[in-house]
């Protein structure tokens, strides 16, 4: 991960003191720049993708970095979102599921809400509800849930009826 403090003509490199270089999912506080979130592992699907090594978090702009969720060592990130009106709730999106933290990353639940999860997305404006996309082999669908990732539906309507990819 790089950051420019002026408008990208130079940039400086915050976590090439990690244990993997291979990011897939980053989000910062939206009320707190300087808290950043960086989920390990590439979630391209191609030969040179790799592994990750955790989630981090940084508190201070990347000065120093803490390992948070590292349940998955050897797996990905795909996507992390941060709750805009309440940033103590985090969900990061993995090929494992989608996780859950109401504490600022200290601790997680799974959200079970049906596998690898490409692609998560909150809803500005009300940030309980979510959409997930599934991937996996013959298991591809989009899921929502309307009550912040305690329970997940699969959508159906419009949607092929063969198997997405």
């Amino acid at each position: 991960m790089w950051r420019s403090t002026d408008d990208g003509v130079i940039w400086h490199p915050l976590s090439d003191s990690l244990s993997s270089l291979a990011c897939g999912a980053i989000a910062s506080d939206p009320q707190t720049s300087d808290v950043i979130y960086l989920g390990t592992g590439e979630s391209n699907y191609s030969g040179d993708s790799y592994y990750g090594n955790g989630l981090f978090k940084t508190t201070d702009g990347g000065a120093t970095w803490t390992r948070l969720f590292d349940t998955f060592i050897g797996s990905y990130y795909s996507q992390i979102v941060v709750d805009p009106t309440n940033p103590n709730i985090v969900y990061v999106a993995s090929d494992k599921n989608v996780y859950k933290s109401t504490d600022a990353g200290a601790g997680w639940s799974n959200t079970r809400c049906g596998g690898s999860v490409n692609c998560l997305i909150m809803d500005p404006v009300n940030t309980q509800v979510l959409f997930a996309t599934i991937g996996g082999a013959g298991a591809n669908s989009i899921v929502k849930s309307t009550n912040g990732g305690a329970s997940w539906s699969t959508l159906t309507a419009g949607l092929p009826t063969t198997t997405m990819g």
